[in-house]
């Protein structure tokens, strides 16, 4: 490290770099990603209604723990 802190601000400024781009990757899958299954099986729906879907209790990603479907 520089006695000015440069060094420090460099290897910062890389880090937050990093994390602004993963931020953007993960705000634009579920873009990509989410029409995606629905095109390609047009007829592509929920098998059981919506209250019947339980959310993931212990999870640090946020969703159903199972989806059945029907096409």
């Amino acid at each position: 490290m520089l006695p000015d802190g440069s060094a420090l601000w460099l290897v910062s400024r890389d880090q937050d770099a990093r994390r602004v781009l993963g931020a953007q990757l993960a705000r634009t899958q579920p873009g990509i990603a989410g029409p995606a299954p629905l095109r390609r099986f047009p007829t592509l729906s929920c098998a059981v209604p919506p209250e019947r879907l339980r959310l993931r209790a212990s999870s640090a990603v946020y969703g159903v723990a199972e989806l059945p479907v029907t096409w």
